[in-house]
């Protein structure tokens, strides 16, 4: 599991359309820990990482960096995986299912009743993807208001109830 995104939301579920009403910054990565890290558990799947880190921080970060009083993109990227590591979010499937390995296939609500146990006190939706006739888990959301606190809401979802959900445990 990797992270796709922090986005800004107010309590009521409604999202911030855009927070940057300055200039836009180029995100530039180097060879620090953070950087690293962010290879790893924040990577681009359609483009180079820092275009996709330059997207989500002008569209994003800008929300968070003014009321939190972070300086720059360094301080909004910290900001963001240390959120992911508290909740320990790529590890959500070991958690909840264990050591699989290969195609697995799963009915929806049993898939959100093994994530709903093991994330307890988050609130979340699917989304998924079509491939070859299937539908494959494209995401799991979860959803934090402007003060990181778990809100309850819903936002569009490609998965299909009573079809099979297949997930590639690789």
């Amino acid at each position: 599991m990797t992270l796709h995104g922090l986005w800004p939301s107010y309590k009521n579920g409604k999202r911030l359309q855009t927070c940057n009403t300055e200039t836009q910054i180029d995100v530039k990565g180097d060879a620090s820990d953070l950087f690293d890290s962010m290879k790893i558990f924040w990577p681009s799947f359609s483009k180079g990482n820092e275009e996709f880190w330059t997207h989500e921080y002008n569209k994003h970060g800008y929300c968070y960096i003014k009321k939190y009083n972070l300086r720059e993109y360094r301080d909004f990227f910290m900001f963001v995986m240390d959120l992911f590591n508290r909740h320990r979010f790529d590890q959500i499937m070991l958690k909840a299912f264990g050591d699989l390995s290969g195609l697995q296939q799963f009915d929806m609500i049993d898939l959100t009743n093994h994530i709903s146990q093991v994330m307890t006190g988050l609130h979340f939706d699917l989304d998924c993807k079509r491939f070859d006739s299937k539908q494959y888990l494209q995401e799991i959301r979860f959803f934090f208001d402007l003060d990181l606190e778990p809100i309850q809401m819903r936002y569009p979802t490609d998965c299909k109830i009573g079809e099979p959900i297949y997930i590639d445990f690789q």
